[in-house]
């Protein structure tokens, strides 16, 4: 399940100010979807995995969270995931260097919108180091994605599941673990078909 939460910020509200506030709301946005699966969400839940990935204890349900400006999201499910989102209003700046493959860098070269098409690898890349539990310990440029017809996108192995919108000025994308799936493609889709998945 993939739950959205729209968080724009206020007139006059400092960039630190909502910042905090977005990360309230995410959490928030976390604890009102488990408890209505019927957990009881508290600190005394949550363990960490060995790279810091918070998890459910004593439970199988799996969870990720997101937020970025205007947006925050909440994937759980059955399987290891990720979620990742940002807004493709802003510039990617240097990152595009230390975070792409060549394969990846002349992609985004020969693309219409190359900020476009890097946030789409960006959060498909986020999104998978998220679902491994592994985080930014995870050379971002080996989790690598080449592009297929048309606009769709496949990743550089397999065993991965992933799906991926735009919605609102933002790109979400979801990676969720599939043992024994052969690479598939990636395709940008309807939010509201994302926000149905269940996993």
């Amino acid at each position: 399940m993939i739950r959205l939460h729209w968080v724009p910020p206020a007139p006059e509200e400092s960039r630190q100010d909502y910042g905090r506030r977005l990360r309230e709301e995410a959490h928030w946005l976390r604890d009102a979807v488990l408890k209505e699966m019927g957990f009881s969400p508290g600190p005394e839940f949550f363990e960490k995995g060995p790279y810091g990935k918070p998890y459910l204890k004593g439970s199988s349900i799996q969870f990720n969270l997101t937020h970025c400006r205007g947006l925050a999201a909440f994937a759980i499910g059955k399987r290891e995931c990720g979620i990742d989102a940002e807004s493709f209003e802003r510039k990617p700046g240097a990152a595009i260097r230390r975070a792409c493959s060549p394969e990846e860098t002349a992609y985004l070269e020969r693309s219409a919108d190359p900020d476009f098409a890097f946030f789409r690898l960006w959060t498909l890349k986020e999104a998978f180091i998220k679902a491994t539990g592994q985080g930014l310990s995870f050379p971002l440029a080996e989790a690598a994605f080449s592009p297929g017809e048309g606009d769709s996108l496949y990743f550089c192995q397999g065993g991965y599941l992933f799906r991926q919108c735009a919605a609102e000025k933002h790109i979400i994308s979801l990676c969720v673990r599939e043992k024994g799936l052969s690479p598939q493609p990636i395709v940008l889709e309807q939010a509201e078909k994302l926000v149905q998945f269940d996993f």
